[in-house]
């Protein structure tokens, strides 16, 4: 059975070689010196180290299986991204932009049936905006709290946005509460065939 090396030491194998200017009776005798503590390969590991680095780029021995191995890896691989994205969704709203004819067709093409916006295989859901946490509670909920009394300046604003938000992020238990009320929006939505509804968050 061949010894097998550390890393470290096929590293420098392969330096002191190369420091020999590819004799590897030379190697032998230099590594000796410089490594005194150390298994002394025999002249045929320098030279079939060298050789494995250049031919594989690998300390580490091939063998016939490994490129198939390598290949298979490289499948699966592609085909847990290409199964990811023939099962994601995308979402557009009713931006003039999005409703173009060459977005469509582009979305067509790469989305299929599984892109939802105006113009799409399946619409653009009744209520939407009502259904988003950013809609019905963080826009109208920001707004209230800056513009509570009048605005003095800019710098005044971005002070009063920045403190506002600081202290929406602390209120822990609010932020859970909407976030939980969006599946208790959507069935609300449902129930009554997207026509208006009313909701707290």
């Amino acid at each position: 059975m061949p010894k097998v090396f550390s890393n470290e030491e096929y590293t420098d194998i392969h330096f002191v070689y190369g420091f020999c200017h590819g004799n590897a009776r030379a190697a032998v005798r230099e590594y000796q010196c410089r490594f005194p503590n150390r298994r002394v390969p025999d002249s045929s590991v320098f030279s079939n180290t060298h050789l494995q680095l250049r031919n594989l780029g690998s300390f580490r021995p091939m063998n016939e299986y490994d490129d198939v191995r390598s290949a298979l890896r490289h499948r699966r691989r592609s085909e847990r991204i290409l199964n990811l994205r023939q099962n994601s969704w995308t979402q557009l709203d009713g931006c003039p932009s999005h409703y173009a004819r060459q977005v469509r067709n582009w979305l067509d093409e790469h989305y299929a049936h599984r892109w939802i916006g105006r113009g799409g295989p399946v619409f653009w859901p009744p209520r939407s905006p009502d259904l988003t946490p950013l809609d019905f509670y963080l826009w109208a909920t920001l707004k209230n709290k800056v513009y509570s009394t009048e605005v003095i300046s800019l710098e005044d604003l971005k002070q009063r946005i920045t403190n506002s938000v600081t202290e929406m992020q602390q209120n822990f238990q609010e932020c859970r509460t909407v976030t939980n009320s969006v599946l208790r929006r959507c069935l609300a939505c449902i129930d009554v065939q997207g026509q208006h509804f009313e909701m707290r968050h």
